[in-house]
């Protein structure tokens, strides 16, 4: 923001910021309401998107360089275009698409040297999209393939929704929840998981971490940070040292090969019936 006092729309923390005269209360209104209403792919400057890369797990952003929405044949024109009909997809795996004129810091910094060009920023790191811009399934598909939102080495940070999509479609699924201020005094636990995780590079499971705000009630969670293995989206909590690689390799692939029944307490169930379309329960006496 260059000067105050500013208006800032926020749509799934991606700010839109008003440029107009703040005491023209029509103009306002109308820009509000284009806002909350309007079906197209959202506009940020370079500086923006620098911030929200910082903020947001998953960003794929359509860089156009200098597009006049006058001349409604222009090749940006007819991406963006194209790029509209599959933004509510991609909002379903927890993905924000952004569009940006600016090519600056494209440019210099992530070195794109032909526009339009599309890409996608993975917990802040870029990747460019090598096929065709014309093509939005195909788009599509690039954007929403593991290996475009997997960055090797590390494991991934997600937010509730992509989370919530990779339990679904997923039957094996190791999940770290922690809490993002504790960030530097997990260096130690960090560390550990990575081991855990060029392990798990070998199995079918996917391992992600996510530090979201209340995540912990969704989850039905007692503490955090808490290590849980989730079984076609029954949770396993671990109960061990975090700071023991060997300890948790052991019991990951324990689980991995254990075969019985799950057992869960009651807030538990209630968590995996509000997330799960289909559930056998069996209730039993315990003495």
């Amino acid at each position: 923001i260059e000067t105050v006092p500013a208006l800032v729309y926020y749509e799934k923390e991606i700010p839109a910021v008003f440029e107009g005269d703040l005491d023209q209360t029509d103009s306002v209104l109308d820009w509000l309401m284009e806002h909350r209403t309007a079906d197209s792919i959202e506009e940020v400057t370079e500086e923006i998107l620098i911030q929200i890369t910082d903020n947001i797990e998953y960003i794929a952003v359509l860089f156009t360089g200098p597009c006049d929405e006058a001349a409604r044949n222009t090749e940006c024109e007819e991406i963006l275009e194209e790029l509209e009909t599959i933004d509510d997809e991609v909002d379903k795996y927890g993905i924000a698409l952004v569009t940006s004129e600016d090519i600056k810091y494209a440019g210099s910094v992530l070195e794109i040297r032909k526009f339009p060009a599309l890409g996608m920023f993975r917990n802040g790191q870029f990747l460019l999209y090598s096929g065709d811009l014309h093509d939005c399934d195909a788009a599509l598909s690039w954007i929403l393939d593991e290996e475009t939102l997997e960055i090797p080495g590390v494991i991934e940070e997600v937010g509730s929704v992509m989370l919530s999509r990779i339990l679904d479609e997923e039957r094996d699924v190791l999940v770290f929840f922690y809490e993002d201020e504790d960030t530097k005094s997990l260096a130690g636990v960090m560390k550990s998981l990575e081991i855990v995780d060029d392990v798990l590079d070998t199995k079918d499971i996917e391992f992600v971490k996510i530090s979201d705000e209340k995540i912990e009630i969704e989850y039905a969670l007692d503490k955090l940070p808490t290590l849980v293995y989730f079984e076609n989206e029954i949770p396993i909590e671990y109960d061990g040292n975090l700071n023991d690689p060997d300890e948790i390799k052991s019991w990951i692939l324990e689980e991995l090969e254990n075969t019985v029944i799950r057992k869960v307490d009651e807030d538990t169930l209630e968590m995996i019936i509000d997330k799960s379309d289909d559930i056998v329960v069996i209730f039993y006496d315990a003495k």
